[in-house]
């Protein structure tokens, strides 16, 4: 066959518009000849399909599509999927939050004596200074008391 003819029926294949007359054609001319080792992507394709017997096959299959009434069913694995996702996050979000609260109330208790060991040295200073002015009353106290 021609090259020039053979080209025009392979452009007509990959445009989809040749017939099954055609087609086998094709393949004939592909089945029958002697194949050189630079082989061209059309050489290569209907050299794979050359078994391949649907060219071959006229019979037409007609498969009726029903279409899907109500809602489309969630599958099991689905759900189950969603479920494990909630119950993780749930449990991050406990974990989490139980964790942040001891966090917390250790910094809580840390401030707490903080302020208590500053509370009480203030405490002390007052009483130190509290002592210190009686001390300086009785001492007043005394020298008026002599005078007299």
């Amino acid at each position: 066959m021609e090259k020039d003819k053979m080209m025009l029926l392979l452009e007509k294949y990959w445009r989809a518009e040749t017939t099954i007359e055609e087609e086998r054609l094709i393949k004939r001319h592909f089945a029958t000849q002697e194949l050189n080792d630079e082989r061209s992507g059309d050489e290569n394709w209907f050299e794979a399909i050359k078994d391949f017997k649907s060219i071959e096959n006229n019979e037409v299959y007609i498969t009726e599509i029903r279409p899907k009434s109500g809602g489309q069913l969630v599958s099991l694995s689905a759900l189950l999927k969603v479920a494990a996702t909630i119950v993780l996050i749930a449990g991050m979000a406990f974990f989490g939050l139980t964790y942040n609260n001891k966090l917390q109330a250790k910094r809580d208790l840390a401030l707490q004596q903080k302020a208590e060991a500053g509370l009480f040295s203030i405490s002390k200073a007052l009483n130190h200074g509290y002592n210190g002015l009686n001390e300086a009353t009785e001492s007043m106290s005394n020298i008026k008391s002599l005078k007299q």
